[in-house]
């Protein structure tokens, strides 16, 4: 999970309150329906709740993301494994000593 998430929920929760609280205010003062959808307030926490839905979006498309690399990167260390014999260890040379001297 990534560490941007839950601030996004709570941003959108937040958002989610502050309109409903707002449009039963409004309603209380006796506007109708398309007064409040055109009051200025009600709009700009329509934006925040649609901009965190795409920031939302986007958190998932980079979680599947990250989710398919792992499984890629699994995936090639396992056909590697299974590709690569086991190297035999090759005997040490016999070390010759030279002659001093000549």
């Amino acid at each position: 999970m990534l560490r941007r998430k839950p601030y996004v929920e709570q941003h959108k929760a937040t958002a989610e309150n502050q309109l409903a609280v707002h449009e039963e205010t409004l309603k209380s003062m006796g506007m109708n329906e398309t007064q409040i959808k055109r009051d200025s307030r009600v709009r700009h926490i329509k934006g925040k709740i649609r901009q965190a839905k795409q920031q939302l979006k986007g958190l998932a498309e980079l979680e599947s993301q990250i989710a398919r690399m792992a499984e890629i990167k699994l995936e090639k260390q396992a056909r590697k494994k299974e590709s690569q014999p086991k190297k035999q260890r090759a005997p040490e040379p016999e070390i010759k000593k030279s002659k001093k001297g000549k």
